[in-house]
């Protein structure tokens, strides 16, 4: 293979003869891969694999010489005793080792390095042994750790000597608290003791001579580092001579001596306590024992002789008894033992006879016993054994309810979406019939324009006294009178009209398919256009006004929320300190109506009572409290205190009165805050289901974000949505959040905000298990309260994260949007569509990255961004401020809304070998018995098993014939029909030979019995009961989804009806002026077609003059005057015949619609073919029309 790649060298780049076997072995490898994943296209190597093989290969082999020349450059360094070219040999980017290497250091791995290169000579006894990249790497690390635990020690001895020169004792009794001198295991009670021998020691230490700032320290595997103890950092050289001077620093075995000296007079203290305790109990046992000794010697003789007398005389009296009478005993037992079984036979058969009940309950729980275990071990265990299967095999069946429900819900289906194509075809239909009746309507608004014309040409007795230019003005005016030009979104025009249709279009698929804004949300840079992007989500989804509204504001919430997480949170902390802004939108839209009736609902009553309560006073404040003291006093007495003004916390302490005060401040804060957290943890149903939902999300996103954290701490970040942001706020400032009603000439006074506040701090630290340390001591005993309320709140927490889906909250299925009878509307200013196709503009590419992506078609449809004068319609001269805030109604429509509805497909079969090899695998377990699939399979075909098999295939033969009457079909495997004309014995066979197949594949192994088929046919037992229940709910949802789209045609049906009505009054209100236009004709002479009263007649040149006519082909300009145009009203409203005459000879007619003319004027078509020569002014011709047949004349 090399050698043919090789000879043809110009087709592949970059060949190198040297690297053939690794090309080679590559190949192979890709080879090999492409044919087992079994790619029926191609399980060749093309080019393009042959030739990035071989640009792998290439990379690979040159990084692997990369680092080879790296580890030769360190051994060499090494070996000339160079730290500087040690360290930069080190810092080549083929080892990656930058990151982890440190200047101050470079003595230290040069030091370690020489150590294991060394080492390794020795073990592998050659001088010349050099060290690999596992050995550097690991010398990194290792210097890595002592840099870190040299850095520790140094600071810890700083800190240490420190606060010794300071005699600050509470310093060092937290260091030897401290992690750093875990290990000495340091009791609280040996802390002062400690404390004073090290202070000695440092004190004694003081007077010897000069300080030397440099301790030697030894590591764990004794490499030597020098501390500075008194700037905290370390160094691996020696300092020099500095070292000679005497150290009066402590050092780590100055403290590690001092708690071994304390904890060897503490174990000699208890040595001797316990040897004096054992002495003077043994002299005790001693002196007690001889005494009672002497008394007890001499009783103990007499009885045991007496007692021996006795025995042995009962013993011969009892033995010779026995010899007298063996006979006869032996006579009487055997009488007895037979007497005694009769008698238990004759119990037990009667015990028996008289339960047989019982005895059949035993054994049905006995068998439940058994079958209980075989389904645990069915669901429960990992591979399933083949008895075990053999046993619910039966559970596979289909019954006939099964079959009935089946094709229920087939049959719902189909109607489904046969009732979504009709009501999707009378929805087009309606429009189109809105788009006419807009027309007719608006045509009859322009003869408005057409009566000023028609007033001045209709007498003929009124003589013309206007000026040549004023008749033209007047001819302009009539001619282009009914064409004012119309613009703006709502115009009746078929650009406005598409314009229109396309932000509808457009804000449907933002309303309906969350990623779009989701993804724009985190697209725009920090800070721009927050506020806007926020206020077009909120009119998008009409601020929740109903379910539908709700549901898809929640799953862009759901979608927003889980991307934030993803991409930007690093930490928990960063949803707690930080400003989310999608937990800012979520708690403002909580705040809303029902979220804010929820708040005023539970917290309400119990601020009402705070607030009510004027002589509750919750200051935990000492300071204060002294001052509030001593100004009681003072007023009560009209004299000076003599007390001081001012004082610390700690001194206002010391006064019982302030301490009394305290208590009971503590007590009331503790009552009122256990009846909040009671109310808010026993009403979870009053939160929003918005704010529930949306702490599910939260906690599900933040466990696949951090996987390794506890539960608990979660918890706490939820518990941050959930109460602080949600609920805090409605407690610190009630009247802020309207849950009290306060009078405007009113206000909550300092005392109550003080107290309201304090509940909420308590509260907010139970949710977050937050305690007061040393800054607040005498609130210290708040921190037991605080960690009962936390338990409670983490509980509350859990609830609430447990809530249903909003699809079932809100009863949501996939037909959903197209059971709506009336479409989804917003109210959105211009403005705000302006400024949102700009941002879809600018970030389309962000948003959808799929060329395929209907965002992509809606944006090309829709253009360039218009300006807001273009949508209103108004002139440039106009404010732009006021035309921005003008609302548009949009009734938002679904482009795609066929193809959604109607894609009811289910995806193949992937596997369909394992499928049919499953099924197949399944017919035979019901007809064999076997512990192992090898002996189903190759044993013998019984008659009995033939049956089994052939009752199995009539049986499904009957079920797809029922399936057919159904017109449905069943979701059966695809080797049904082809299995079923074959024998048990041949399906066997093909069994056999699909298990080699699959064993090939390597799906499936005969080693440990094929169980990757046996656990899918569990599975599939297990899921059949799951599945039932699914097609029930299901059945019941499609129905009510057919129900509503039934109700939704039949007002479709009802509206098409009466816009069909509407229509025909509105062609008939277009002659409303002139009654006699569609009269029927009156016939003359016998003619086949009479003449109307109302016809009009105008030659080729007349109507060229009036630019109704454009031109007319193959007719020369001088016969323009013989042609002649007879235009006559027929009896049905809005049509007229026209008929053309050529020096009186009829050559051809045709009839016209004044609504064809109308679409044809909405489409901005202006040039239309008659007679397949004569080219016509659409426009002209229906002015012509309007003034001629439905303007009223005099």
């Amino acid at each position: 293979m090399t050698g043919f790649i090789m000879h043809d060298p110009e087709r592949l780049q970059n060949l190198e003869e040297s690297h053939s076997r690794e090309y080679y072995s590559a190949l192979f490898k890709q080879r090999q891969a492409k044919s087992s994943s079994g790619d029926e296209l191609c399980p060749l190597l093309t080019y393009f694999d042959i030739q990035q093989i071989i640009d792998e290969v290439n990379n690979q082999l040159q990084e692997d010489n990369n680092k080879v020349g790296a580890l030769a450059a360190v051994n060499r360094a090494l070996s000339n005793c160079s730290v500087e070219e040690t360290l930069i040999a080190l810092q080549h980017p083929a080892l990656h080792l930058s990151s982890l290497l440190c200047l101050q250091d470079s003595l230290h791995y040069y030091q370690l390095l020489k150590v294991v290169c060394e080492a390794k000579c020795k073990m592998l006894g050659d001088s010349g042994a050099e060290l690999w990249l596992e050995d550097i790497q690991e010398v990194v690390q290792a210097v890595v750790r002592h840099a870190r635990h040299a850095a520790a020690a140094a600071h810890t001895l700083t800190t240490l000597n420190k606060a010794l020169a300071a005699r600050d004792s509470r310093t060092l009794a937290k260091l030897l608290r401290s992690q750093d001198f875990s290990y000495l295991h340091v009791k609280e009670s040996h802390i002062p003791d400690i404390i004073a021998m090290l202070d000695k020691e440092y004190e004694k230490r003081k007077t010897l001579g000069d300080f030397c700032p440099w301790i030697l320290d030894t590591l764990a595997d004794g490499s030597k580092v020098y501390l500075n103890v008194t700037e905290g950092f370390h160094q691996w050289e020696s300092p020099g001579e500095e070292l000679e001077c005497r150290i009066c620093y402590l050092t780590h075995q100055d403290v590690s001596q001092a708690v071994s000296s304390l904890r060897q007079q503490e174990d000699y203290n208890t040595q001797l306590d316990h040897m004096i305790t054992r002495l003077q109990a043994r002299a005790r046992g001693y002196l007690t024992r001889k005494r009672l000794h002497q008394q007890q010697k001499a009783a103990v003789i007499i009885q045991s002789w007496w007692h021996m007398v006795r025995a042995r005389k009962i013993y011969t009296m009892y033995c010779a008894g026995l010899r007298l009478s063996e006979p006869y005993v032996i006579t009487l037992q055997r009488a007895v033992r037979a007497w005694l079984h009769r008698r238990r036979l004759n119990v037990l058969t009667q015990h028996f006879t008289k339960h047989v009940g019982q005895v059949v309950a035993v054994q049905r729980a006995w068998r439940a016993h058994k079958a209980r275990q075989d389904l645990h071990a069915l669901t429960h265990q990992a591979n399933p054994p083949l008895p075990v299967i053999h046993r619910f095999i039966h559970l596979l069946h289909l019954s006939p309810s099964d079959l009935d429900e089946e094709f229920r819900l087939q049959r719902v289906k189909s109607d489904i979406v046969k009732t979504i194509r009709h009501t999707h075809q009378l929805e087009l239909e309606v429009d189109q019939l809105d788009i006419k009746i807009g027309l007719l309507v608006h045509n009859r608004i322009t003869l408005q324009d057409v009566l000023p014309a028609d007033k001045e040409n209709m007498n003929p007795n009124i003589p013309d006294t206007r000026t040549k230019k004023n008749k033209k003005s007047s001819r302009d005016t009539l001619k282009f009178g009914s064409m004012r030009s119309q613009k703006g979104l709502k115009a009746l025009k078929k650009e406005s009209r598409e314009k229109l249709l396309g932000y509808q279009h457009l804000f449907y698929l933002l309303q309906t398919q969350p990623r779009y804004l989701a993804t724009l949300i985190f697209a725009l840079p920090p800070g721009k256009t927050t506020k806007f992007i926020e206020n077009v989500i909120f009119t998008l989804h009409n601020y929740g006004a109903n379910d539908r509204d709700n549901y898809l504001l929640l799953k862009l919430f759901k979608t927003a929320l889980e991307e934030e997480i993803r991409c930007k949170v690093l930490r928990l902390s960063d949803i707690v300190s930080g400003n989310p802004m999608v937990v800012k939108m979520i708690v403002s839209f909580n705040r809303r109506g029902a979220g804010q009736a929820s708040l005023r609902d539970m917290l309400g009553p119990l601020i009402h009572k705070v607030l009510s309560d004027s002589n509750m006073q919750i200051n935990t404040n000492p300071v204060e409290i002294y001052k509030s003291w001593i100004n009681q006093l003072e007023m009560n007495s009209g004299q000076t205190s003599g007390l001081p003004y001012s004082v610390n916390q700690d001194q206002a302490l010391q006064y019982p009165e302030v301490q009394k005060r305290l208590t009971q401040a503590i007590t009331k804060l503790k009552e009122v805050t256990l009846s909040f957290c009671d109310q808010i943890t026993n009403n979870r149903d009053l939160i929003p289901y918005a704010m529930l939902y949306m702490a599910r999300v939260m906690r599900a996103a933040l466990q696949r974000r951090f996987p390794h954290i506890a539960e608990k701490e979660i918890l706490k970040v939820v518990g941050n949505l959930v109460y602080y942001r949600y609920i805090n706020s409605a407690i610190v400032a009630p009247d802020a959040y309207d849950i009290v009603t306060v009078a405007p000439d009113e206000k909550l006074n300092n005392n109550q905000r003080r107290n309201l506040a304090s509940i909420a701090k308590i509260l907010q630290f139970a949710a977050s298990k937050k305690g007061f340390g040393d800054e607040a001591s005498h609130l210290k005993c708040l921190n037991p309260f605080i960690v009962e309320c936390h338990e409670r709140f983490k509980v509350f927490f859990r609830e609430c994260c447990e809530v249903e889906e909003p699809e079932v909250v809100y009863n949501v299925t996939r037909y959903s949007e197209a059971t709506l009878i009336v479409r989804p509307t917003i109210y959105i200013s211009v403005q705000e569509i302006c400024e949102t196709h700009q941002l879809l503009l600018d970030n389309e590419e962000i948003l959808a990255p799929d060329s395929e992506d209907p965002l992509h078609t809606l944006l090309t449809e829709l253009g360039e961004r218009p300006s807001v004068h273009a949508l209103v319609g108004e002139t440039v001269e106009t404010e732009t401020g006021a035309l921005g805030r003008m609302e548009v109604c949009l009734a938002l429509t679904n482009r795609f809304e066929v193809n959604e509805a109607t894609d009811d497909k289910e995806p193949k079969d992937p596997n369909r070998i394992f499928t049919r090899t499953k099924q197949m695998l399944v017919d035979i377990i019901q007809c064999v018995e076997g512990e192992v699939v090898g002996e189903l399979v190759s044993g013998p075909t019984l008659p009995e098993q033939e049956e089994k098999y052939r009752s199995i295939i009539v049986t499904r033969g009957q079920q797809e014939h029922r399936a057919k009457l159904n017109h449905t079909t069943l979701n059966l495997s695809s080797s049904f029909l082809g299995d079923s004309r074959v024998s048990l014995h041949e399906v066997k066979t093909r069994l056999s030979h699909n298990l080699r197949r699959l064993e090939n594949q390597g799906v499936t192994t005969r080693t440990d019995n094929h169980q990757a088929l046996l656990n899918a046919i569990a599975a599939d037992i297990v899921n059949q009961r799951h599945h039932r229940i699914r097609r029930k709910t299901e059945l019941q949802k499609m129905v009510t989804t057919a129900n509503q789209l039934e109700n939704k045609k039949v007002f479709y049906e009802e509206k098409l009806k009466s816009y069909h009505t509407y229509l025909k009054t509105c062609l008939t209100n277009i002659a409303a002026r002139n009654k006699n236009v569609h009269q029927p004709w009156n016939k003359q002479g016998g003619s086949e077609r009479g003449r109307c009263k109302q016809t009009i007649k105008y030659t080729a040149a007349k109507l060229i003059e009036k630019g109704v006519l454009l031109a007319v082909e193959d007719l020369p300009d001088s016969q323009q005057k013989n042609l002649l145009f007879e235009i006559t009203p027929l009896p049905t409203a809005g049509f007229f015949h026209v008929q053309a005459r050529f020096m009186g000879v009829p050559m051809e007619n045709v009839e016209i619609d004044i609504q064809e003319l109308l679409q044809l004027q909405y489409e901005g078509v202006s040039v239309k073919k008659m007679f397949s020569k004569v080219k016509i002014n659409v426009n002209l011709l229906l002015h012509l029309v309007n003034s001629k047949f439905y303007s009223k004349k005099k």
